[in-house]
C-alpha cells in the first residue's frame, strides 16, 4: 500500500491561505461587505487564533466539543478561544440550533445532557419540570442512540434553556458560517465543497486537474454569484422538505434568478417542486399552483409532466398546439422524442410508443443461461466470441472518450469552458449544457480539421499522448481505449462521427449517456446493440441516443435475451484446497477444475499449488496435503495463464461458489490481474432441485445421490463430484439458476 504523504504542522492554515488567495484574487469582485470583512478580520488575528479557527472550519459541523480541542500546533487554546469569541468568530447557541445539534452529538453526550436536566430539576431551577421525579422516564443506558435522541428532542422541545446552557458550556459554535459557505461555493462551485478537500489533495487521496490557464472566477458579477448561491441553497433545502411543508417552502423562494447558473438551478428546482406537488398523496397542493411551477421550468421532465396533466384535464387543443410547436422547434432531443411520440399516440391514433416499437422491432433473441443474470452484457459478448465474432462492451465510454479527446482543448484548455479551479472536473459549459452556444466557432473549426480517418486518428493519438491520465469529468482513461476507438474509426466514416459529435456538443445532457451496450464486428461489418434481458425496459435516454446513432447511419439494434439452457455453454466446476478459510489471509494448496459442456465432462485440470507459507497441521489432517507435497509445486502465478485459458468463456461453478471464487479473485489480484466470470453455486442448485435432504454438504449430497467421491477434500475429486451434481440437474431438463 502506498504510504500517505506527511503534511506540514500548520497545513490547515496553509490551505486556508491558499483558499483566501483565490477569494481575494479572481473573486474579489464577487464580495460584498460581510465577505470583505471576513477576510480582513481573519488577516488581523494572531497566527495561533487563525490556526484554531481554521481547525474549527475544517470540522463537519458548526460546533465542536471543547474537550476535543487538542492541537499540537496551537498553544493556550482557551486564550485563543477567548480571542475568537471577542472578535465574533464564535457565537453562542440559539434555541433554533438545539434540535440540529442534538442529532449531531454522540449518545454519550445525549446522556450527559439528560443528567444536566436531572440536576437542574433537582435544584428547583427548572420551573417547567419542578423536580427530577417529574421528568419522563428515559431510555435504558444501553438503548440505541435513536431512542436517546428522540427522548432529548421531546425534552428540549418543552424547555430548551438547560440544553442551551449546557451546550454553551461544553461546546463552541462557529460564527460567520454562512459567509464561509458562500466563499466555499465560489471556490468549489457547489454547496458541498469543504476545506478538507485541500488536505485530501495534498495527501494524494483526491486527484485534481492541472489547469492550463490561471484560476478564474465562476461568475461575472456579485449579483450572479449571490443568486446562484441562494438558489443552490434552496435546492438543497427542498431535498429535506417533507410534502406537508412544500407550500411554505414555495412561499419563501426568491422572486428572481440572476445569471445562467441561478436560472438553471431555479429551473430544476421548479421542475422538482411542481412534480412533487402533483405526485404527493396530500390534497393540500392546488394543481394550478403546481402547474405554475412547472411552467417556470424549461426542464424536459417539467414540460412533459405539465402536458400529461393538462391533457388528462381535457386541455386537448392547447396541448396539441404546444406539441406541434415542440416538434417544429425542439429545445432538446429528449423533449422532441416525447412530443413526437405523445402527439402520434394521442392525436394520430397510434397505439404503441416509440419505446415499445423499438423493442418489438428488435433483432433475433439470444438464449442465455441464467448464470448471466445481472451480467447479461457479458453473456452476450461471450456468446458472440464463442462463434468467432468480435464483441466489445462499450456503452457510454467509447462515445464519451471520443467526445472528450476530440474537444479536449475546447473543454479543458480554453478558459471559456469555465474550469475555475483545479477541483473542477466537468467544464461549466457542459454542466449548463451550453457548450455549443458558447463555443460554436471553436467546435465547428475543430470538426472541420478532420478530413479523413487518418487525421482524426493522429489527433486522438496526439491528445492521448499529451494528456493521458489527467482527471476529467467526461471519460475515464483506459489502456485499450485507443484500440477500441481505432476499430470504430476503421468502420465508421469521419462524416458520420462528425455528425454524432456535433449532436453531442449541441445537447450534451441528452446525449452523454444511453448508448448501446456492445460494439459487434461480424464479417467486416460493425453494429451496435442494446442488450435487454427479460423484464428490462428501454429507457427514454437510451432511445434518444439509439435514434441519434441511427440517424447518423450506424447499424443499431436492440438485442433481446431469454433465459434458457444453452447446450453450447461451457461450465467449469472448480474446487480449491487452502491453508485456511479466509481468502484475505490464506493461500491455495490445490486446484481441481472440470469442464462441462452439454451435460458432459469434456476436460479436466489439476495441480498442487505452492502456497508460499506453512500449511497448518489440522489442514494437512483434513486434506492430506503436506508441506513436502507442495514444496516443488508451482506457485499460482506460474500456472495462471493455463487456468485463464481453461476458464475462458465459461461459467464458474463450485460447491459454495463464493469461497472458491474469492480465492481465485485474490490470487489473480496478487498477480496484478483481474478475473470476472458469471458464477453458479451447486449448494444453491441442490437446495432448489433436490429438496428435503438433511444436509447439502458435498459429502452428504454425494451419499444421498449415490455419487462417487473417493477422496473427499482433494480438489479434483471434489470438483468431479460437484460436476456430477450439475450434470444431473442439466439432464433433468432443469435450467441452472432457475
Amino acid at each position: 500500500m502506498k504510504a500517505l504523504k506527511t503534511l506540514p504542522e500548520k497545513y490547515y492554515l496553509d490551505h486556508f491561505n491558499e483558499f483566501l488567495a483565490y477569494i481575494e484574487g479572481p473573486c474579489a469582485h464577487l464580495l460584498a461587505a460581510p465577505e470583505r470583512a471576513f477576510v480582513d478580520d481573519f488577516r488581523a488575528l494572531n497566527e495561533a487564533a487563525q490556526c484554531l479557527l481554521v481547525r474549527l472550519y475544517n470540522r463537519k459541523s458548526d460546533w465542536v466539543a471543547r474537550d476535543a480541542l487538542v492541537y499540537a500546533e496551537i498553544n493556550d487554546i482557551p486564550a485563543q478561544l477567548a480571542v475568537l469569541a471577542q472578535c465574533h468568530w464564535l457565537q453562542p447557541f440559539a434555541s433554533e440550533d438545539i434540535q440540529i445539534w442534538l442529532a449531531d452529538i454522540t449518545k454519550q453526550q445525549l446522556q450527559q445532557l439528560y443528567q444536566h436536566y436531572q440536576r437542574v430539576a433537582a435544584d428547583g431551577v427548572d420551573t417547567c419540570h419542578g423536580d427530577s421525579s417529574t421528568l419522563a422516564k428515559p431510555p435504558t443506558k444501553s438503548a440505541a442512540k435513536a431512542g436517546w435522541l428522540s427522548y432529548l428532542q421531546t425534552l428540549t422541545a418543552t424547555d430548551s434553556e438547560p440544553a442551551l446552557a449546557w451546550a454553551n458550556q461544553h461546546f463552541v459554535r462557529q460564527g460567520r458560517s454562512q459567509v464561509l459557505r458562500y466563499l466555499l461555493f465560489l471556490y468549489f462551485g457547489r454547496t458541498q465543497g469543504r476545506l478538507n478537500q485541500l488536505s485530501m489533495r495534498d495527501l494524494g487521496i483526491m486527484r485534481t486537474r492541472r489547469l492550463a490557464h490561471e484560476a478564474q472566477a465562476r461568475f461575472a458579477s456579485a449579483d450572479e454569484a449571490f443568486s446562484a448561491f441562494e438558489w443552490k441553497h434552496q435546492s438543497d433545502a427542498l431535498k429535506q422538505t417533507m410534502d406537508a411543508g412544500l407550500l411554505a417552502f414555495a412561499q419563501q423562494l426568491p422572486t428572481t434568478s440572476v445569471g445562467v447558473a441561478a436560472q438553471a438551478t431555479a429551473s430544476r428546482l421548479y421542475a422538482r417542486l411542481g412534480k412533487r406537488m402533483l405526485d404527493s398523496e396530500l390534497s393540500v397542493h392546488p394543481q394550478a399552483l403546481a402547474l405554475s411551477f412547472l411552467a417556470r421550468s424549461n426542464e424536459p421532465e417539467a414540460v412533459e409532466k405539465s402536458i400529461r396533466v393538462r391533457y388528462a384535464a381535457g386541455e386537448h387543443e392547447a396541448v396539441r398546439e404546444q406539441l406541434e410547436d415542440i416538434i417544429d422547434n425542439p429545445d432538446s432531443e429528449t423533449l422532441w422524442v416525447f412530443a413526437s411520440d405523445f402527439y402520434a399516440r394521442k392525436f394520430g391514433r397510434k397505439r404503441t410508443s416509440v419505446l415499445t416499437d423499438m423493442l418489438r422491432d428488435s433483432a433475433p433473441v439470444i438464449a442465455l443461461d441464467e448464470a448471466f443474470l445481472g451480467n447479461v452484457e457479458t453473456g452476450v459478448k461471450q456468446y458472440y466470441q464463442s462463434q468467432g465474432i468480435e464483441a466489445f462492451k462499450t456503452e457510454n465510454r467509447i462515445w464519451r472518450a471520443l467526445f472528450g479527446l476530440v474537444f479536449w482543448h475546447e473543454l479543458f484548455v480554453n478558459p471559456k469552458a469555465g474550469l475555475a479551479t483545479e477541483f473542477d472536473r466537468l467544464p461549466a459549459v457542459l454542466k449548463s449544457n451550453q457548450f455549443f452556444s458558447h463555443m460554436q466557432a471553436e467546435i465547428e473549426a475543430r470538426l472541420q480539421q478532420f478530413d479523413s480517418s487518418h487525421t482524426l486518428r493522429v489527433w486522438l493519438l496526439k491528445v492521448s499522448s499529451q494528456y493521458y491520465g489527467q482527471g476529467n469529468g467526461v471519460f475515464r482513461w483506459h489502456p485499450k481505449m485507443l484500440e477500441i476507438l481505432d476499430i470504430l474509426l476503421t468502420h465508421v466514416s469521419v462524416s458520420q462521427l462528425q455528425q454524432i459529435l456535433l449532436a453531442m456538443a449541441k445537447d450534451y445532457h441528452a446525449l452523454s449517456d444511453g448508448y448501446p451496450d456492445l460494439m459487434v464486428l461480424e464479417s467486416g461489418q460493425l453494429r451496435f446493440e442494446e442488450i435487454k434481458a427479460p423484464g428490462d425496459s428501454l429507457r427514454r435516454n437510451q432511445l434518444i441516443s439509439l435514434q441519434m446513432l441511427n440517424r447518423a447511419g450506424l447499424n443499431v439494434a436492440v438485442r433481446r435475451v431469454e433465459w434458457a439452457f444453452n447446450p453450447e455453454q461451457a461450465y467449469v466446476v472448480v474446487d480449491v484446497e487452502t491453508t485456511g478459510g479466509n481468502s484475505a489471509g490464506n493461500r491455495m494448496t490445490e486446484i481441481g477444475m472440470v469442464k462441462v459442456v452439454n451435460a458432459k465432462v469434456v476436460a479436466s485440470w489439476q495441480s498442487l499449488i505452492n502456497p508460499q507459507r506453512a500449511i497448518p497441521r489440522h489442514i494437512t489432517q483434513l486434506t492430506g496435503i503436506s508441506q513436502a507435497m507442495v514444496a516443488d509445486a508451482p506457485i499460482f502465478s506460474e500456472v495462471v495463464d493455463e487456468i485463464s485459458d481453461f476458464l475462458k468463456g465459461a461459467v464458474f461453478v463450485a460447491h459454495n461458489v463464493n469461497f472458491d471464487y474469492g480465492f481465485f479473485k485474490r490470487e489473480y489480484e496478487l498477480c496484478g490481474r483481474y478475473i470476472r466470470l458469471p458464477k453458479l453455486c451447486t449448494v444453491k442448485l441442490a437446495r432448489q432441485h433436490f429438496t428435503g435432504l438433511a444436509s447439502y454438504s458435498l459429502g452428504r449430497l454425494c451419499a444421498d445421490l449415490d455419487i462417487q467421491l473417493a477422496r473427499h477434500h482433494r480438489a479434483l475429486d471434489d470438483a468431479r463430484a460437484a460436476a456430477e451434481i450439475l450434470i444431473r440437474i442439466q439432464r433433468q431438463g432443469l435450467r441452472p439458476g432457475s
